[in-house]
Formats: C-alpha cells, structure tokens, sequence
C-alpha cells in the first residue's frame, strides 16, 4: 500500500475511533463504564431467561404462564420455547396436546400458525 493509502487509512481509522475511546476514556477509572455495565446486565438478563425457559417442562400451567409473558412482553426466544413444549407435548402426549392447544387458541388468541403440527414433529419411540 503506497504510503499516501496508508496515512488516510490510519487517519480515518483515528476519525472513526475517536468517538468511541472518548467515550472511553473520558470517565473515572474508579467507576465502570455505563455502557459496559448496561451491556453486561443484558447479556446477564438474557441467559438467566434462556436458563429459566431451559427449566420449563411441557404442562398446562408452564404454557399458560409462558403464553402470558409473550403477551405482556413478545419474544422471539419465548415464542420459540412455548412452539418447542408444544412440540414435545405432541409428540409424547397427543390428547393432552390436543386438549392445550385447543386451550391457548380459545382462551388466550394463540394463532394457529405458532402450534406446531403432525407434519413437522417426529413421533415418539
């Protein structure tokens, strides 16, 4: 790279930067940055809902709940989970299935469209 290429890449890099290590750099060392900590709380927050979604075993009562969240909050990883119990509760017990799903559909609006069907859920062993 001609030396003219180079100087104008460092300078637009340093024109790029400086905005973030201001940002940076201009606080007490004593103290962390709000934008770190606010980074860190989300990353926190989000694993300990992907723990407690984890945790959730497919009852009535565990979709209800979930289904209840994803009104008072929409989540794509919520919406994914609730579809992932259904599954498995169609999978392992289809007149439960039927019985809840029916359920969430009559009495809390859960479109069609986000249960899961036969189609696209292995039978059980």
């Amino acid at each position: 790279m001609p030396l003219a290429q180079s100087h104008w890449l460092r300078i637009t890099i340093a024109l790029l930067l400086a905005p973030a290590t201001a940002l940076l750099t201009n606080r007490p060392t004593n103290r962390p940055h709000p934008l770190r900590s606010a980074t860190s709380d989300a990353i926190q927050n989000a694993f300990a809902e992907a723990r407690d979604l984890a945790a959730l075993r497919p009852t009535r009562e565990a979709l209800t709940r979930l289904t209840e969240q994803i009104v008072d909050a929409p989540s794509p990883l919520r919406r994914f989970r609730r579809y992932q119990l259904l599954a498995e509760l169609l999978r392992d017990d289809p007149a439960t299935y039927r019985d809840v799903a029916g359920w969430l559909h009559r009495a809390l609006a859960v479109p069609r469209a986000e249960f899961p069907n036969l189609e696209g859920v292995a039978a059980a062993r």
